[in-house]
């Protein structure tokens, strides 16, 4: 036979804990939370600073970094690039090395390219891209009973990986991108909503095609917002369209520097 002895005290001290832990936890998120939302709110005075780091220690041997910048200075894929020479600096300050300013190519050399490189093959090509195009593409959802249109939202979806590795094994076997599947896809939707067989969407790149030596790793605000157009016939298959999707992206890779206002005009 076995035998258990039960402490009541110690029971009750260990839920204590586990209680105060638990809401010390939730205070910390809170102000967690408050702080990153001032920082946020925080306005940027281009001429003092080009973006804030803020330290702030969450445990014994634990913090939270936050890193803060206005939109105009730097795009995403720079932000990898800034915390790689951020830590690289921590890691050379730790053992006592100095500090070494990398040399690399400069945002302006991207700026000098864009204003020079195919300036009028360009124009001729969003010309094209966009000839006869002249109605409005829209995503308006309304409700069948009110016939209002319901205020819009985030929504996030992940994929399962069977249907992630799908996607891959289907975009591999017929020599496409995922891209341009997903791009299809989001056509094919918008044209059902437009009741239209002639949309066109924003699509965006990273703006990094371009020929500059060590474009990987200028920081600055090289992204791009580009139309996309499509155009489909009821005699075209949907491997065709694809296909079809996937050569136009591969040949507008040349003008993918094209300003979106001049595009516009």
């Amino acid at each position: 036979m076995t035998m258990s002895h039960e402490n009541p005290e110690i029971d009750s001290d260990w839920l204590r804990a586990a209680q105060m832990t638990k809401k010390e936890n939730k205070k910390k998120k809170k102000q967690l939370n408050t702080l990153k939302a001032r920082d946020r709110n925080e306005k940027f005075n281009l001429h003092e600073v080009p973006f804030r780091v803020t330290l702030i220690r969450t445990g014994k041997s634990k913090y939270e970094m936050i890193i803060c910048n206005h939109h105009i200075i730097y795009d995403g894929w720079s932000n990898g690039i800034i915390l790689e020479e951020f830590f690289q600096a921590y890691r050379d300050l730790s053992n006592g090395k100095d500090l070494v300013k990398p040399v690399k190519t400069k945002f302006k050399e991207f700026i000098k390219w864009i204003l020079v490189h195919h300036k009028d093959e360009r124009e001729k090509f969003w010309r094209k891209h966009l000839m006869g195009f002249d109605s409005q593409t829209q995503l308006s959802i309304k409700s069948k009973k009110n016939a209002e249109t319901i205020s819009t939202g985030k929504y996030q979806i992940r994929y399962e990986k069977d249907l992630k590795d799908q996607l891959e094994d289907f975009v591999k076997a017929y020599k496409l991108t995922l891209a341009s599947l997903l791009y299809s896809s989001w056509g094919l939707l918008l044209q059902k909503y437009n009741n239209s067989d002639d949309v066109i969407f924003g699509t965006v790149v990273s703006g990094r095609s371009a020929k500059i030596e060590k474009i990987e790793e200028i920081v600055g605000l090289l992204i791009n917002t580009l139309p996309l157009r499509m155009k489909t016939n009821t005699k075209e298959k949907i491997g065709d369209l694809i296909h079809r999707v996937h050569n136009i992206l591969q040949l507008r890779e040349d003008y993918e520097d094209t300003p979106l206002v001049d595009i516009k005009k």
